[in-house]
C-alpha cells in the first residue's frame, strides 16, 4: 500500500501520518508527506500511489490543481480540509471521500474503510473500478481481453474493443486478476480463455491472437510456456 499525504499544517500532517500507520499497519509499503502543490505534482508524476490524502489550501495554493493535473483518474483521493463548502466540487473530480477538519480518528477511519471496500468490490464481484471525473465505471473481469502497461497505469482492453485506463500499475493489477490472466510480455498479459493462436514472424518475433485482438506482443521468454499450454 502506497500513500501520499499532502498537508501544510505540521501538527495535522504528523497526526495523519500516525493514523495512516495505525490503520494500514504492515500493509503499508510507502508513506510520504509533502506540503506544496508543485512538489506533490512532481512526486506523483514519478511515483504511483494507491491513496492520496489532500488538503485544499496549501500555503494559499489551490489543492484542486493536483486533482486537475494528476489524481482525478490516477489514484484514490480523500480530501482532508476545513473548506467543507468545497465538498461538492471535490466529488465532481471523483474523490473517494471528504473529511472535514477538525476530524476524529473514527471519521478518518471510515474514509479509509471506503478505500478498502474498493478492492473488496473487485474481489467479490470480479469487476474493475475505473474512475472517471464525476463518476465511477465498473468493468466485468470476464470481458477483459488483455491488459497493457502504460507508464504508471494500465490499459484495459475489452472484448468489445473499448480501452480504459486503470489507475493501478501493471504489476499490481495483474496480481489482482484471476489465474486465467497470463503474462506474455514485459508489458502485456492476456485472458487465456480468449487465446487462439501463436504467430511466428520473420526474424523470430512472436505474437498472439485472441478471439478479439491480433498480434499482441509475445516475448521469447513466454513462447515455450504458451506453446505447451495450447497443445494440452
Amino acid at each position: 500500500m502506497k500513500v501520499l499525504i499532502v498537508e501544510d499544517e505540521p501538527l495535522i500532517a504528523k497526526r495523519l501520518v500516525r493514523l495512516i500507520q495505525d490503520y494500514f499497519s504492515t500493509r503499508l509499503s510507502l508513506l510520504e508527506q509533502l506540503d506544496e502543490v508543485d512538489e506533490a505534482l512532481q512526486y506523483l508524476q514519478k511515483t504511483p500511489v494507491d491513496l492520496l490524502l489532500l488538503d485544499l489550501n496549501l500555503y494559499g495554493q489551490d489543492g484542486f490543481e493536483i486533482l486537475r493535473q494528476t489524481c482525478a483518474e490516477a489514484c484514490h483521493c480523500i480530501i482532508v480540509s476545513a473548506y467543507a463548502d468545497k465538498a461538492i466540487q471535490a466529488f465532481e473530480y471523483g474523490v473517494l471521500d471528504f473529511v472535514a477538519k477538525p476530524f476524529t480518528e473514527e471519521r478518518l477511519n471510515k474514509a479509509l474503510q471506503r478505500f478498502d471496500q474498493q478492492e473488496q468490490v473487485f474481489r467479490e464481484t470480479q469487476q474493475l473500478v475505473i474512475k472517471k471525473i464525476g463518476r465511477i465505471q465498473l468493468l466485468s473481469v470476464s470481458e477483459i481481453d488483455y491488459i497493457q502497461a502504460d507508464g504508471h497505469y494500465t490499459q484495459v482492453h475489452m472484448i468489445d474493443g473499448s480501452v480504459h485506463l486503470h489507475e493501478k500499475p501493471f504489476e499490481r493489477l495483474l496480481s489482482l486478476l484471476p489465474d486465467n490472466f497470463q503474462r506474455i510480455h514485459r508489458s502485456f498479459a492476456v485472458n487465456m480463455l480468449n487465446l487462439l493462436r501463436i504467430n511466428i514472424s520473420s526474424g523470430g518475433k512472436y505474437s498472439v491472437d485472441t478471439c478479439c485482438s491480433e498480434e499482441i506482443p509475445l516475448s521469447r521468454r513466454y513462447y515455450m510456456y504458451l506453446k505447451q499450454k495450447l497443445s494440452t
